[in-house]
């Protein structure tokens, strides 16, 4: 390890970067590494896919990669599935069950925000899927549809073991947008622990991550209003009036 050690010198951190096919990894791991170039931060790509196409810049071996002493793991899940009930609790799910078998500091991503509404229309305001609130309402907006209501029981169960957790939320993520992709890398850091062992940090900036300051609803607030389309009535409302 001492020669890895001597070429990134800060490599006892690292993102093991999870999702399902299509989620956007490839996308994000090649956004990240030029946004910490940019920030002055070495950085290098290890691609763990054996089917996945070879990363450009990969510059870790696997033996090399499992020295790392703190390791973050960021899952990107497709931001669409927010626009169906049923495959949201099913996202929630999985991250949660990851969450618990990967046992490793977790950032959990929704990414592709900028093409969010292309697949249908949010039932409720951005910040219910991205903190997970009152799921309740998110299983009788699934189960008012004939087709899902037989499985309300399963549902609600499901939706009883992701809150009691309490584990699961979201950061909102459009790759084009560098501010969301500096929040994530954010999230990264405190889960590593980087902003706290990286000498050239900023004094402010150290004691607004320890204090917890850095919150995701301004974020979130921001993605509303500029990528979901503000109608005067929910698809909720909606239904209730047809």
């Amino acid at each position: 390890m001492a020669d890895i050690h001597e070429r990134y010198p800060l490599l006892g951190f690292g993102q093991a970067v999870i999702g399902p096919p299509g989620s956007g990894k490839s996308t994000y791991v090649r956004a990240m590494q030029s946004m910490l170039a940019k920030l002055g931060r070495k950085a290098c790509i290890v691609n763990l896919d054996p089917a996945g196409e070879d990363e450009q810049g990969a510059a870790v071996s696997l033996k090399e990669l499992l020295g790392l002493e703190e390791l973050c793991a960021v899952h990107l899940v497709d931001s669409h599935y927010c626009t169906d009930p049923a495959k949201f609790i099913s996202v929630l799910c999985t991250s949660l069950s990851t969450m618990l078998h990967v046992e490793l500091p977790h950032v959990n991503v929704l990414s592709k925000m900028d093409l969010i509404e292309q697949y249908g229309r949010l039932a409720f305001n951005l910040d219910f899927y991205t903190e997970v609130m009152d799921l309740s309402y998110l299983v009788d907006h699934l189960t008012s549809d004939p087709f899902f209501r037989r499985h309300r029981r399963l549902h609600e169960k499901l939706a009883e073991v992701i809150q009691d957790y309490g584990l699961v939320t979201f950061i909102p993520l459009s790759i084009k947008d560098d501010e969301t992709l500096k929040q994530v890398l954010n999230s990264v850091d405190k889960a590593t622990g980087f902003c706290f062992g990286e000498t050239g940090q900023n004094l402010s900036n150290l004691m607004s991550v320890a204090v917890g300051a850095d919150f995701h609803f301004a974020s979130t607030l921001a993605f509303q209003e500029k990528y979901v389309e503000n109608e005067p009535h929910s698809v909720e409302e909606e239904a209730l009036d047809e």
